[in-house]
């Protein structure tokens, strides 16, 4: 989730609000569009960010650690910027085939 802070201006100082924006929520599954929005500015954030998660949810729960896990949140999103995860063998062509067919029925 995304909050913009507003620190409204002292007296005198003007009308115009410093405006913060702070990322709320757990490091693992912050889509990059959240991280670089000036990268991606057309992306519709509604449908792609629940997408991101839930990709992330299925490596996590097919692999046992999420896909950009790194010691400190600075390198988690760092991993998730260069999209830098590890592959591993978990299963084959075919159990993955099975899985798309039972889920698309």
């Amino acid at each position: 989730m995304i909050r913009q802070s507003h620190r409204e201006a002292g007296p005198g100082q003007g009308a115009a609000p410093d405006k913060k924006v702070r990322i709320i929520g757990t490091p693992d599954y912050i889509a990059p569009e959240i991280l670089d929005p000036e990268r991606y500015p057309s992306i519709n954030h509604e449908k792609s960010l629940d997408w991101w998660s839930m990709g992330v949810i299925l490596y996590e729960f097919m692999v046992g650690i999420p896909p950009f896990n790194a010691d400190t949140r600075e390198d988690i999103f760092d991993n998730i910027r260069n999209l830098r995860m590890e592959w591993p063998e978990i299963g084959n062509k075919q159990t993955f085939e099975n899985l798309l067919i039972k889920f698309n029925r």
